[in-house]
């Protein structure tokens, strides 16, 4: 009878259990960063259910937090489990590493095995490096030895890139069978230092002379007529309301009981409407005597400069009242 594929699963899986174990219940190996440590646990309670897309990504938080050899074995057995056997061989490959510098022999020996069990799975790919100083070479964001002729990848396309500090950057997209390849990483190129030329002064801008005449002020004239009207317009208006307010304010004495506090429509009518009149009448007669005042100045100003005289300047108003609406027009 043929052993049971399922039997020999659960057996390797109970196996992993064990090593896990082994390796949070060792002193020389707990996890001393918390956050690694709780990682740990979850991602080995995700695995313990089955859900290794869950935990994968949990284990490679707590590597980059805490990097220890049994975290790294873990991660390399996860991704075994979610198909992504070159990555966990080339995890399993740094986990012996690991565990050699932390005298594990154990751990080296456990490593080095299930990388070499994966290898008849996987596509061989040799690596000819042109070596360029401080250089970084990657597949799929895994870091490349270049000391390493041969690695082993999953058959499909792989992103090799290279980069080194003052070199232009490489990339490629290589696609791998079953059967392996080769691969070369030339030699980067040095980036051109790019030398900015200087920029040329601009020519001097010539100055405009110097007037030989004082400065004339009639362009003040035209600001100063239309100043004065609006200034007198202003004073108008506000000698118009203030009258209204006193028309208002006798219709208010007419409707209104002030001693019995008691008042018509009407006489709240006019008494509103005397409020807005008297605001808007306080509010021109300023205005109108500014405005005539700069409006004269102006005008004085420009009359003062001309030298001969001030030219004809005629500035007219009317004023039209219709009912309540009050319309003023002028000719400046």
């Amino acid at each position: 009878m043929k052993p049971s594929t399922g039997k020999c699963a659960n057996a390797g899986f109970a196996w992993f259990i064990a090593l896990i174990f082994l390796a949070l219940t060792t002193p020389t190996f707990a996890h001393a960063d918390a956050e690694a440590d709780r990682l740990f646990n979850e991602a080995l309670t995700d695995m313990k259910s089955g859900e290794f897309g869950n935990a994968c990504p949990k284990l490679a938080q707590s590597l980059a937090l805490e990097a220890k050899s049994g975290t790294e074995i873990s991660l390399a057995f996860c991704l075994e489990k979610i198909g992504k056997k070159g990555a966990a061989w080339h995890h399993y490959r740094e986990a012996a590493r690991r565990a050699r510098a932390e005298n594990r022999p154990d751990y080296v020996e456990k490593a080095t095995r299930l990388a070499s069990e994966l290898e008849p799975k996987l596509a061989p790919l040799r690596l000819t490096f042109a070596l360029t100083p401080g250089l970084v070479a990657k597949i799929d964001d895994i870091p490349l030895d270049p000391a390493r002729t041969e690695i082993f990848v999953d058959a499909g396309v792989h992103a090799i890139t290279a980069s080194a500090e003052g070199y232009k950057p490489f990339a490629r997209t290589i696609d791998v069978p079953l059967s392996g390849s080769s691969v070369e990483l030339p030699r980067l190129e040095p980036e051109r230092l790019v030398v900015p030329t200087p920029a040329r002064p601009p020519p001097p801008t010539p100055q405009a002379p110097l007037p030989s005449e004082p400065l004339r002020l009639q362009g003040l004239l035209a600001p100063g007529a239309v100043l004065t009207a609006v200034g007198g317009a202003s004073l108008v208006v506000s000698l118009v309301l203030g009258g209204l307010v006193l028309d208002d304010k006798s219709t208010v004495e007419s409707e209104c009981d002030l001693s019995a506090r008691k008042c018509s429509q009407l006489g709240l009518d006019a008494a509103a409407a005397g409020d807005a009149k008297a605001i808007a009448a306080s509010v021109l007669f300023p205005v109108g005597i500014a405005a005539g005042g700069l409006g004269v100045t102006f005008m004085f100003l420009s009359a003062a400069s001309s030298p001969s005289g001030p030219p004809p300047s005629v500035a007219t108003l009317r004023l039209k009242t219709s009912g309540t609406n009050i319309v003023l027009m002028g000719t400046f």
